[in-house]
């Protein structure tokens, strides 16, 4: 939330995210103290940014569709997207789904799943006649390889059809990201998931990949300007190294398959 804050307040005309400025009156400053240098805030909300943008080319094709949001957190795409025809479900454990609805509220068009994401139950609250979305921020990297394949197996036999867009890093970049993750204090949170080829993973899950981009591909299209050197080196790169990826995958079968 603070790379969010820190952009929208600096960057607004690339990425702004009113609910989140909304809320920093009423978050302790103490959660809101970030160590993070210009390049980190944007690698934190350049992720934000195109998930937002596949979501929003997503509902412009399907119109009446499902919005999920795998270990959703504080995240305020609901109020981003401001989207009168998707239904958005938010889904985390039960004792962050409880913090989220205490300090976010929960919207119209929101349906609030207290789960872990491998606990499967949750899938039974989502509309399988409807087109699905599954977006994974930040989330699938503290697992194994070979648990999200699993996971992404058992979706693609629930939700046949459905998409995911997730991030990652590839297996070049682990040394440098643990290296972050512990500098902004989470000593226990290793990354471990990461993608070198993309084409491969898709195959392994059974599905088609939709598309493959680096972090910043877009980013530095659309800000010209206000990035300092250092800011500017970093994301070329990680992007010539595809060090930070936004991958998209549609899992086999077609919506309202029989399962």
């Amino acid at each position: 939330m603070t790379a969010r804050i820190y952009i929208s307040k600096h960057f607004p005309s690339y990425f702004y995210d009113e609910k989140s400025l909304e809320i920093e009156r009423i978050i302790p400053s103490s959660f809101l103290t970030s160590k993070s240098n210009q390049y980190q805030q944007f690698a934190n909300v350049s992720c934000y940014y195109n998930m937002d943008r596949i979501s929003k080319e997503f509902i412009a094709r399907n119109g009446d569709c499902n919005i999920v949001s795998l270990g959703c957190g504080l995240e305020t795409a609901y109020w981003r997207i401001a989207s009168k025809e998707a239904t958005f479900y938010e889904l985390d454990l039960p004792e962050v789904i409880a913090k989220r609805k205490e300090i976010l509220g929960k919207g119209e068009k929101e349906v609030l799943l207290p789960y872990s994401m491998f606990d499967l139950e949750w899938t039974k609250a989502v509309r399988k006649d409807k087109p699905t979305l599954l977006t994974a921020r930040g989330v699938f990297e503290y697992f194994e390889v070979d648990e999200i394949i699993t996971f992404l197996l058992e979706l693609k036999r629930i939700l046949p059809g459905a998409e995911v867009v997730f991030d990652c890093p590839n297996s070049k970049a682990l040394g440098y990201t643990n290296r972050y993750v512990k500098k902004t204090g989470n000593q226990n949170a290793a990354i471990r998931f990461y993608v070198d080829d993309p084409s491969e993973f898709a195959a392994k899950c059974h599905a088609s990949l939709l598309g493959h981009e680096t972090f910043f591909t877009k980013t530095r299209e659309v800000v010209r300007k206000g990035r300092n050197l250092y800011t500017e080196i970093a994301m070329w790169l990680v992007d010539k190294k595809k060090m930070g990826n936004i991958i998209h995958l549609r899992l086999g079968g077609n919506y309202g398959e029989k399962i």
